[in-house]
């Protein structure tokens, strides 16, 4: 591996000097994997950009946790209302996406 988006050593290091820009149209798994797996110790992936439908977990999480942070809620009460809203978020994002 190496070489084709990157320098070999950047696939070792997780570290980027430049690109290569010839890559192939398609990567097996195992390809992907050592890629990311190099990186792990360097950067850190966004929960937006891993997580479908992040903003909608977002703004139910948020508000729910403060209140059991700030005592205003209890932590049991906080999670039971946590997991039937995400349940509901899951729900929605599956049928508007025809799942």
């Amino acid at each position: 591996m190496g070489g084709d988006w990157f320098d070999p050593d950047a696939y070792r290091t997780g570290r980027v000097t430049r690109t290569t820009f010839n890559t192939p149209q398609y990567h097996s798994a195992a390809d992907l994997a050592r890629a990311f797996e190099s990186v792990q110790p360097y950067a850190r992936e966004s929960l937006d950009h891993v997580i479908v439908g992040w903003p909608d977990f977002h703004n139910v999480i948020t508000p729910i946790l403060w209140e059991a942070w700030t005592g205003a809620k209890s932590v049991a009460s906080a999670l039971a209302e946590l997991d039937e809203r995400l349940r509901g978020v899951i729900a929605d994002q599956s049928a508007r996406r025809g799942r």
